[in-house]
């Protein structure tokens, strides 16, 4: 697993729980409609974030603050 991939994990078992994705919409579609619960909004901007992190020359050699292995 990468950096990210705790979240990355967490994040798809949130959204696979959701209902929207049960009514058969894809993930992407539920997330713009805003149809997750709550738990999965924060998950998805921690892992949006420690994605942004790894990008920041900043923290490369710090290494991300959160969502690590």
């Amino acid at each position: 697993m990468g950096a990210c991939g705790k979240l990355r994990s967490q994040l798809a078992e949130c959204l696979s729980k959701s209902e929207c994705l049960q009514s058969g919409k894809s993930a992407q579609e539920c997330l713009r409609e805003d149809q997750v619960p709550r738990e999965c909004q924060q998950l998805r901007l921690a892992f949006m974030e420690c994605k942004r992190d790894l990008l920041d020359a900043r923290k490369r050699f710090r290494g991300v603050s959160g969502g690590g292995n």
